[in-house]
């Protein structure tokens, strides 16, 4: 793996503890396909009124409650001025299944992994729609969370059951799936073909809407809840001034969750949120946004603007792209498609060492400046390749996601529905092709 060393350093201890287990991955039942695709890791659930609620219903628990919930003050205020409880009608939309962590082994050992974690991306819908802004959510599995960080990363206590047990019923959906002609082998990452329009309504959709429920229910819960961000667009009756009149400005909030006081290490009587960690700002940054006018790539602003370089290139080499093509810094094309391949590339870089607007735009930037296979003599070293690691599996957004993110206007959800429409990162992409060769290679 290329590095950003003294940033990995943490993460990489990880990979001395020793944890046990053996065959990780085999089906429970003899005869199921143990095979991942990416489609089966990383999907999307378009909402309706059978979605997911966060909240629960009824007797089931809530994903996380209302009390940490309105902890997401911003996202609330700004995001969603005009909607009444949102909190009600947060619904999931997006799911990933990461079953080693931020950094994978170069053996692509499991065991050497000890930080898997389920992620939920949650959307307000609201009146038919989901708004544009969303709650990513990341819980680990098996892991001790009532720990310090530096414990939490090096695996102290770590549980491999827990991984085990969710990887085993990832598989039996698949096979059920499977069954009923709901195929994912081959299926690019976006709605996962359950819930297609032709599936939609079938029995097998409804079987799987049970399963899946139960399975996040089991597994996504507040007393693994670890890490968060959100991102919303900002509406203009929230600022004074008509600041925002004709733009768009969307913004980005990270925040861990904390269960011992960070200046003592004492346990917390109930868990809290502490917002900032954006990388390249001091503690004390609390957010970052993105302006530009509505529907276009015009009057971009970037604040605070990046100050982070990595593998050499300034992330703000990027903002040379983020403007209408007859505007381009054409004598920084390459350096700001470098840029774009480096922070969509996580052999080369953490999320820990991108900031959220560097992140969140690279796919789009890179596919509008790029577009029609106009400029054909740019090079593209620093992309990410699966290779013979990740045979059989497709490291393509579909057609209809990558046309989108290259035309006017910015396309800023990573998994999330943008607009009402499925938005797809090759970031996300590409770390779902890690997972489900890691998770192919230790089934073998």
């Amino acid at each position: 793996m290329l590095a950003n060393v003294k940033l990995r350093t943490v993460f990489l201890l990880g990979a001395l503890c020793s944890v046990s287990g053996g065959d990780y991955i085999r089906a429970t039942t003899p005869g199921v396909e143990s095979r991942f695709d990416a489609c089966d890791l990383s999907f999307l659930i378009p909402p309706s009124e059978r979605s997911i609620r966060v909240s629960g219903n009824g007797n089931q628990n809530p994903i996380l409650s209302k009390r940490l919930f309105e902890m997401f003050g911003d996202f609330i205020k700004q995001g969603h001025p005009d909607i009444e409880d949102p909190y009600s009608k947060l619904v999931i939309t997006g799911f990933r299944f990461d079953p080693c962590g931020p950094v994978y082994p170069n053996d692509w050992d499991i065991k050497k992994c000890v930080l898997p974690n389920v992620r939920l991306i949650a959307q307000v819908y609201d009146k038919g729609k989901a708004t544009t802004a969303a709650l990513h959510m990341v819980f680990t599995l098996g892991v001790r969370v009532d720990q310090d960080r530096t414990g939490i990363q090096l695996g102290i206590g770590f549980d491999p059951d827990v991984r085990r047990k969710a990887i085993g019923e990832l598989l039996q959906m698949k096979a059920h799936n499977a069954a009923h002609g709901i195929v994912t082998d081959g299926v690019p990452v976006g709605i996962h073909p359950a819930f297609s329009a032709n599936q939609r309504d079938s029995v097998r959709t409804r079987e799987f809407e049970t399963e899946f429920e139960q399975f996040v229910r089991r597994f996504a819960v507040e007393n693994a809840y670890f890490t968060t961000a959100v991102m919303f667009t900002q509406e203009p009756s929230v600022l004074p001034g008509g600041e925002l009149d004709g733009k768009e400005r969307w913004v980005w909030q990270k925040a861990n969750v904390v269960r011992r006081n960070p200046q003592t290490g004492q346990p917390l009587a109930e868990p809290t949120l502490i917002f900032g960690g954006i990388p390249g700002f001091d503690p004390n940054q609390t957010q970052q946004s993105l302006t530009a006018i509505s529907e276009s790539r015009r009057g971009t602003q970037v604040s605070p603007a990046s100050t982070i370089q990595n593998s050499g290139v300034p992330n703000s080499a990027i903002s040379s792209i983020l403007k209408p093509a007859p505007e381009f810094d054409w004598g920084r094309l390459q350096e700001a498609v470098d840029i774009a391949d480096t922070m969509d590339n996580p052999d080369r870089v953490l999320v820990q060492t991108d900031d959220c607007v560097s992140c969140h735009v690279a796919s789009t930037a890179r596919s509008y400046a790029l577009r029609d296979g106009r400029l054909s003599w740019v090079k593209r070293s620093n992309a990410f390749h699966i290779g013979t690691n990740g045979a059989g599996l497709s490291g393509s957004l579909s057609s209809e996601n990558a046309a989108w993110l290259s035309s006017d206007g910015y396309r800023v959800m990573s998994l999330a529905f943008f607009k009402g429409r499925p938005s797809v990162s090759q970031r996300v992409l590409n770390e779902t092709l890690q997972a489900a060769t890691l998770l192919n290679r230790n089934s073998q």
